[in-house]
């Protein structure tokens, strides 16, 4: 029983707010790009570093 209202009008979304919200989307999705863009320049460099330790270990036990 709906007591009077209808089961969907809760799940129902203006048009205005689906569209700030869809702005909002855009907004976090470029922000989430840009933080696994800044991820992946990180794990690059640690992959550097990682190549220059292996290449001075080996030079040690030659």
């Amino acid at each position: 029983m709906y007591y009077g209202y209808p089961y969907y009008s809760p799940y129902t979304i203006s048009t205005a707010r689906r569209e700030h919200k869809n702005e909002d989307m855009s907004q976090m999705i470029t922000r989430h790009m840009s933080i696994a863009e800044e991820i992946q320049r990180r794990i690059s460099s640690i992959d550097e570093r990682f190549g220059r330790i292996e290449k001075m270990i080996q030079e040690r036990l030659k």
